[in-house]
């Protein structure tokens, strides 16, 4: 009977349960502006070949461009920065660390010409 009075009283008790912190809300492809790379015709114009290469490029090692979301962005150099977050990062209130990248495609090669990956 004590071991249940105790229970009841941690139960109840609110003072060791440590508040529970909450961010914006689910990290969603939306919320970044992240496009599916699964059909590269649906970026920006200008954007465009870019995302036909991260495609490609995605292929050729092995993944699948319909569960990648990626989004661009122009570097002063001229290069298209494409980073790319795999579909299991989204859904969940953070981020589930490492797995995405970003590639950079040169626009007078028409190629990916590096991959930086995450950690």
């Amino acid at each position: 009977m004590v071991l249940t009075g105790l229970a009841v009283t941690g139960a109840c008790s609110g003072e060791h349960t440590p508040a529970k912190r909450r961010d914006a809300g689910l990290f969603l492809p939306e919320t970044i502006g992240a496009i599916s790379l699964g059909d590269p015709e649906t970026f920006a114009p200008e954007h465009r070949e870019a995302a036909r290469a991260a495609a490609l490029y995605l292929i050729q090692h092995g993944r699948k461009p319909g569960m990648t979301f990626a989004r661009m962005s122009n570097r002063p150099t001229g290069e298209v920065a494409i980073d790319a977050w795999p579909a299991s990062m989204f859904g969940h209130e953070k981020a589930q660390g490492g797995g995405g990248m970003t590639l950079l495609f040169q626009p007078r090669t028409h190629q990916i010409e590096k991959a930086l990956k995450w950690q």
